[in-house]
């Protein structure tokens, strides 16, 4: 009696701990929020994104706005000194991406425009924090970049 007892509370249970399991530790959301870039390789912004002997690339800000749907964008503003040492001149970019979340870490892939030649997805991979999201990888960039929760759309 007790064993068929305590097997109906388990499988009333179950469902609640299933989803308990699956939670993100942190507690913090991706879909449906908004995430600004706050240092890259532990500088403040702005800050050199990239460099080489032809380009320089500063971040002066960055947003990564993620939606329910597992799309978001990338609005980001730079100074771009081409060749590097030239007068920078300010760009704009609102860059449309995919992304998915498994398991605390998270991969964003940027949509590749027609007819064009792309490096294939992931091209930021990172793990929730307690304050955002850390990127340990993004293409072509210095790591790591911090990114903090801004609001919940």
């Amino acid at each position: 009696m007790r064993a068929r007892l305590f097997s109906r509370s388990l499988a009333a249970a179950a469902p609640l701990l299933f989803a308990l399991s699956c939670k993100d530790p942190t507690g913090l959301r991706v879909d449906d929020a908004e995430y600004d870039l706050v240092h890259i390789a532990g500088e403040a912004l702005p800050a050199q994104s990239f460099h080489n002997d032809l380009v320089r690339v500063t971040t002066v800000s960055e947003t990564l706005r993620f939606r329910a749907d597992g799309t978001g964008s990338d609005i980001r503003s730079q100074l771009v000194e081409q060749p590097a040492g030239a007068t920078p001149e300010e760009m704009h970019f609102d860059t449309p991406f995919h992304y998915v979340v498994a398991n605390g870490r998270i991969q964003i892939g940027f949509d590749c425009p027609p007819n064009a030649s792309c490096v294939a997805p992931p091209h930021m991979i990172g793990r929730m924090t307690s304050a955002g999201i850390s990127f340990d990888y993004v293409l072509g960039a210095r790591t790591p970049q911090e990114y903090v929760l801004v609001r919940l759309l």
